[in-house]
């Protein structure tokens, strides 16, 4: 029997190449509305990273986020946290906006994203 073989960056560089294809708009086969902004991503890449965003994504193309929950800014904060596994943490929207993209990401049920919301905010000796 043959020992299992890893590439380590494999994964790393499928997430890239996937965030590459929804910049393009390549291969996207999901719309999310939020407020008048609208945003492409693929259903398996949503499906994935969130239970809610699964059971949005499997009935329809066209979803349409709560804009008191999440705001355009934030979604495409948490978007770009989805197809990058990061948030920026040089990025001055981010920074400010912590407690908003922690609220989001509360409501899309993206428990990783909330964890490393409330750690930055402890970092940043703000209460959870």
């Amino acid at each position: 029997m043959l020992d299992a073989m890893e590439v380590p960056s494999h994964a790393r560089h499928l997430l890239l190449q996937l965030n590459n294809q929804r910049t393009k708009g390549f291969l996207c086969d999901v719309i999310i509305v939020v407020q008048n902004a609208l945003f492409r991503a693929h259903k398996n890449v949503l499906a994935a990273s969130s239970i809610y965003l699964k059971s949005l994504v499997v009935h329809d193309n066209l979803i349409n986020l709560d804009h008191e929950m999440v705001s355009p800014g934030i979604f495409r904060i948490i978007l770009d946290y989805i197809y990058t596994g990061r948030l920026n943490e040089g990025d001055q929207a981010t920074e400010q906006n912590l407690g908003a993209v922690l609220a989001a990401a509360s409501y899309l049920q993206l428990l990783d994203l909330v964890a490393l919301c409330k750690k930055k905010q402890k970092r940043n000796g703000k209460s959870v």
